[in-house]
């Protein structure tokens, strides 16, 4: 298992990086955050690239295709840092809102609904993240909008306070 993940992380990572000739400007992944069985990075450009797994949506791209090499997530374009669970990922963009996609069962996607969701939808009522964790406890996930590490549980519908110490 861990020769596959590493296989398939080296493969995403030269996708995420693009195609092209030497000289054209590349961006470079500044975060890889692995999950079970999904994975992302977030690049230089502020974009979201994941791969993997992706049956409750948790590539962020619309679909429910698994995917081996790296796609975008729809409309992210300012991540500043992202996290990766069971079968969600959450990015905080640079105004400090949390998005967040894939499995929300237990409404742990923090949108106060228990629709899973295909594609990045922002969590409620956090407007000044600076980090994200999404916990895989469980079969289950939680996402945090503060490097503290307060947030939803994965009985909550929505996080507690996103107001960093």
């Amino acid at each position: 298992m861990r020769r596959w993940t590493w296989t398939i992380l080296a493969a995403a990572l030269v996708s995420a990086a693009g195609a092209g000739p030497a000289h054209a400007a590349r961006p470079s992944a500044t975060a890889i955050s692995v999950a079970t069985d999904h994975a992302g990075a977030l690049l230089s450009t502020g974009t979201v690239r994941c791969w993997g797994a992706n049956d409750r949506g948790q590539l962020g791209d619309g679909s429910r295709r698994r995917s081996l090499t790296a796609v975008a997530v729809h409309g992210l374009t300012d991540a500043k840092a992202i996290g990766t669970g069971w079968a969600a990922t959450c990015a905080v963009l640079s105004g400090g809102t949390v998005e967040c996609w894939g499995d929300n069962r237990n409404g742990e996607l923090g949108d106060a609904t228990k629709i899973t969701r295909p594609l990045p939808v922002p969590v409620s009522g956090v407007t000044d993240a600076v980090a994200v964790t999404v916990n895989e406890a469980n079969g289950s996930t939680a996402c945090s909008g503060t490097a503290h590490g307060r947030g939803a549980s994965a009985r909550s519908r929505s996080p507690a306070s996103a107001t960093p110490r």
